[in-house]
This record gives C-alpha cells, sequence and structure tokens, in this order.
C-alpha cells in the first residue's frame, strides 16, 4: 500500500453468492442488488457467507464502493463487531513526519535528500498511541475505527494499525517504530485475512510485509520519540505496482459483490507465503512500472543500506525505549543461544531479534507465553528448522519472563531520560 492513500477459506478461486456453491471461478457473484440500500444486516450477511464471522480482519476498504450504506461506516463496523469479529485497519498519520537530521539519512532510501521535500509540520509534536490524528485519505471506514470508545491504536507514529474487537490487543501489542507491521504478523499468525473492499492489491498492506520477509529492508522516515528527540522509524514504499501479484494469489482469493462493492478475500498467512516467494523470485514483480520512481529502484534493489553508525543510532533509541530490560532480554539469549552463534566475543549478536521481541512481550501473560513470542520471532527472522522446535525455548520463556516480573516494566515501553 502506498503510504498515506489507503482508498473460512474454502476451494481455492472461489466466488458465491447466498444459497451457491463455489461455481464460475474468479468473476464475482452479486450477493445483493447494485441500486439497494445496503443494512448492517446485509453486511452481516455477507460476513457469514464468507465464514468471517469470530475472524481476524485487516480491512482495506472504499466506503463509496458499497452505493447507499444505512449508517454509513458504523453500521459497517458493527456488522463485523455483532458477528464476533475483530477488524484491524491502517490509520496512518503523517502530520507527525518531521525532516531528517544528517546522521539519519540513509542511502538507497527512496528519498531525495537533496529536493525541497521536507514535511511541512510542527517539528515539536509527539505521537502517543493515544492521539486521534489520521490522514483523510485513509478514509471513512479507519477513521471511524479510531473514533470508537474501544479501539487499540498501535505505537507507530507515522504507520499505525488501529484494532477494535475482542482480539485487538494481540494484534496491536507488537507495534513499534521499528516493526511497522507487526500487526499484520500477528494476523498471519492468528490465521486472520485480509478483506479488500471495493479496492485492489495495490492497497492491501500485508504485502510490504512480504517485501521484508523476503529480505527487504524497508524504508525509513522520520518522527519524534517521547523524549522529542528525532528518530528513524520503519515505514512501507509505493505499491502501485502490486497488481501484477494477483496471478500467484488467485488461488486463495474469493469473490463477491456487496451491493456496489467488490469484495476479495485472502487468508493472511498464504498471501504472505505465496507473495514473499514472489518477491523472491521476481523482484521487479513490485515495481509500478514508473522508470524514475525512486521508492520502486530503491525497493528492488534491497531498500535502504544501514551503516554501522546508524544500526547503533536505532539500537539506543530502543534502549531508550525499554531501558535495562532490552540489555537483559540480549544477554539472556546470547546465554541461550538458540541457533547457535554465541562465540563468546560477540555478546551483540541478537539484538536485532531483541527488537521485534520486546514490543509484543507487552501481550504477554506467562512464561509459556514469552516462550511462543520468542520462538515466533526466530522463525521469522530465520526459518523454521533453524530456529528449531518451540520446546527448546521453554527456559528463555521463564528467564525472560522472570525479568519482566522482576522490574516495574509491565507491559509499557519504560520511559527513560
Amino acid at each position: 500500500m502506498c503510504r498515506r492513500e489507503d482508498g473460512q477459506n474454502t476451494a481455492e478461486g472461489s466466488e458465491l453468492k447466498v444459497g451457491d456453491k463455489v461455481n464460475s471461478r474468479y468473476q464475482p457473484k452479486d450477493l445483493y442488488s447494485k441500486d439497494a440500500t445496503l443494512t448492517e444486516q446485509d453486511i452481516q450477511q455477507a460476513l457469514r457467507a464468507l465464514s468471517l464471522s469470530g475472524q481476524v480482519v485487516c480491512l482495506h476498504s472504499s466506503l463509496r464502493s458499497f452505493g447507499h450504506v444505512a449508517g454509513g461506516a458504523i453500521a459497517v463496523l458493527r456488522a463485523f463487531l455483532d458477528e464476533g469479529s475483530t477488524i484491524l485497519v491502517p490509520t496512518f498519520s503523517s502530520v507527525f513526519e518531521v525532516a531528517p537530521p544528517p546522521h539519519l539519512q540513509f542511502e538507497r532510501n527512496g528519498w531525495n535528500y537533496s529536493a525541497a521535500s521536507a514535511p511541512n509540520h510542527s517539528s515539536e509534536r509527539v505521537f502517543t498511541p493515544e492521539v486521534l490524528d489520521i490522514d483523510r485519505s485513509m478514509g471513512v471506514i479507519p477513521a471511524t475505527a479510531l473514533a470508537w470508545t474501544t479501539h487499540m491504536r498501535g505505537n507507530h507514529p507515522l504507520d499505525s494499525f488501529t484494532a477494535v474487537g475482542p482480539q485487538a490487543a494481540k494484534l496491536i501489542g507488537g507495534q513499534s517504530p521499528s516493526d511497522a507491521y507487526a500487526p499484520l504478523a500477528a494476523l498471519a499468525r492468528m490465521k486472520g485475512f485480509v478483506l479488500l473492499m471495493g479496492v485492489g492489491l495495490e492497497r492491501m498492506t500485508l504485502l510490504h510485509l512480504a517485501e521484508k520477509e523476503a529480505g527487504r529492508t524497508l524504508f525509513r522516515r522520520w518522527a519524534n520519540d517521547a523524549h522529542g528527540r528525532t528518530m528513524a522509524v520503519e515505514v512501507g514504499g509505493c505499491s502501485e505496482g502490486f497488481g501484477k501479484f494477483e496471478p500467484c494469489l488467485r488461488p486463495v482469493m474469493r469473490r463477491i459483490n456487496v451491493g456496489q462493492s467488490k469484495w476479495t478475500l485472502f487468508p493472511a498467512a498464504q498471501v504472505l507465503a505465496y507473495a514473499t516467494a514472489a518477491i523472491r523470485a521476481d523482484p521487479q514483480i513490485t515495481h509500478c512500472g514508473v522508470e524514475t520512481c525512486e521508492r520502486c529502484n530503491d525497493a528492488v534493489k534491497g531498500g535502504p543500506i544501514l551503516s554501522p553508525k546508524q544500526v547503533q543510532a536505532e539500537r539506543r533509541a530502543l534502549r531508550r525505549e525499554y531501558g535495562e530490560l532490552y540489555d537483559r532480554v540480549s544477554r539472556l539469549l546470547f546465554k541461550w543461544d538458540p541457533i547457535g552463534i554465541n562465540f563468546e566475543h560477540n555478546t551483540d549478536e541478537y539484538e536485532p531479534e531483541v527488537g521485534t521481541i520486546l514490543p509484543r512481550l507487552r501481550s504477554c501473560a506467562s512464561a509459556e507465553d514469552v516462550q511462543r513470542v520468542v520462538y515466533e520471532e526466530f522463525c521469522r527472522w530465520f526459518d523454521a528448522d533453524l530456529a528449531g522446535p518451540l520446546e527448546s525455548y521453554e527456559q528463555i520463556g521463564r528467564d525472560i519472563w522472570a525479568e519482566i516480573r522482576g522490574t516495574r516494566w509491565s507491559g509499557e515501553p519504560k520511559s527513560s531520560a
């Protein structure tokens, strides 16, 4: 998905209407008359037809595509919530972007530092998950979710996600400035879905996570940290070429028409696996086709090049956020050495993994939860074969849980001067 431009799986490539079995591959069927006013009950019926009741669903949407909906975006969200579903939406907020200082100007970062492209925003604002700022281009449904009384917003100043529903905390808890797409990784782990409602693959943010899984370094942009200091944060890039993924994703997509809106449903984990493999096989698949697109050109080359000094700056930012817990977890991973890279002198070897483990610890309620988080992150950084079995992380989980309980850190980032 271009930043700030958002407009149970059965048979492969299936489409349906109420009462029908799967038929006419890839051609959507009408669930309701295109001229009818849609109600909340109509949308609930569509969710049941797609077996989405009680599921975790990331929405990319255009409310205008529905035609007339009685109750508007509120009715759409209520339909999901009344079905026991949890919804996840992008709620990006470019108002918090600041200009890059010289020491955070990365090479191959999809950014022209010589151009007059600095954000025209106040450099003093600090993001917290409690603010309600959202780019208008996100659309009505994400804005409505952000205004929902029980919403939970991720901790990312530019590219936050917001969730509403019974599984919201599990989706949102891991997002941090250095891990923009943690909610989507959680969506895949939870066997959730992505639903495009009146928009195309160009708006599917999950494909940015596939870029990262394929080995690319995602772009960096800039915002203030909690202390007002400029930090680099992870973001996505251009997505106008993402329509080229359709052939490889077609086996797992389902399509229906709901009113005037064309809906396409995808299982998140399968999309992530298929798209990651496609990017590794052909890096150009993500390119929008515009020869001068800096973001696409740099992404295809692998993304920004972080110098050792810049990597250390990002790690210092994490230490400021999590305090002594950062070093304690790093030491424990080095001590237990899950993948056999402890050569005694390379004590910082596991610090990249620490950076993605710590935000997820907020949602842990036991040593077993910590064990699972650490295992999943090692599978993500390496692969399941190299990470080894879940059982081998039992002692690590216990030790990190003891550290959490033995400090004042209680699920929220530590604030330190």
